[in-house]
């Protein structure tokens, strides 16, 4: 899974001096951008990239607030 993590580093909210691309806790990943066309990015990324580590993401869970 951190070998796929870097896939997602673009984007992010700032959060004091840190940026925050991606919360993962468990089976739960939060990503987070500025605006939709970064998150759609990093959505597309991610799940193109879980592929090689033979999973998958469930998109019937997806949200975006």
């Amino acid at each position: 899974f951190r070998s796929c993590v870097g896939c997602v580093w673009v984007g992010g909210v700032r959060l004091g001096k840190s940026k925050i691309a991606l919360l993962a806790y468990a089976d739960n990943i939060v990503l987070s951008a500025e605006n939709r066309e970064q998150l759609k990015s990093q959505s597309k990324n991610l799940i193109e990239n879980v592929k090689r580590l033979e999973l998958e993401i469930n998109t019937e869970k997806q949200n975006t607030w």
